[in-house]
């Protein structure tokens, strides 16, 4: 029985982490766009002008990273670097 209950945790852990990420990924379009038209970005600055919640912002930044659309976390630094100019079609800079 416990094995039981505990996959089934596991699963529907597995769901909820999958529909956090299907938010994320909706808005993701959105966060290029916010971003290309800055400098600089943070997650705290894509929470306040996107309306979204601290742990969506973080995990945009994060996905944001990946797709190589803003740089690294610089040390001792909030800021990232934005990769992408504000007039490109998602091409890097």
């Amino acid at each position: 029985m416990k094995a039981e209950k505990k996959i089934n945790e596991e699963s529907s852990n597995e769901v909820l982490e999958v529909k956090k990420d299907a938010k994320v990924n909706a808005l993701y379009e959105e966060a290029v766009a916010f971003v290309k038209s800055a400098e600089c970005t943070s997650a705290a600055r894509l929470q306040r002008g996107m309306g979204i919640g601290y742990s969506h912002a973080v995990r945009l930044i994060e996905l944001l990273e990946r797709e190589g659309v803003v740089g690294p976390k610089c040390e001792g630094h909030v800021l990232r670097e934005v990769l992408l100019s504000g007039n490109s079609n998602g091409t890097i800079a």
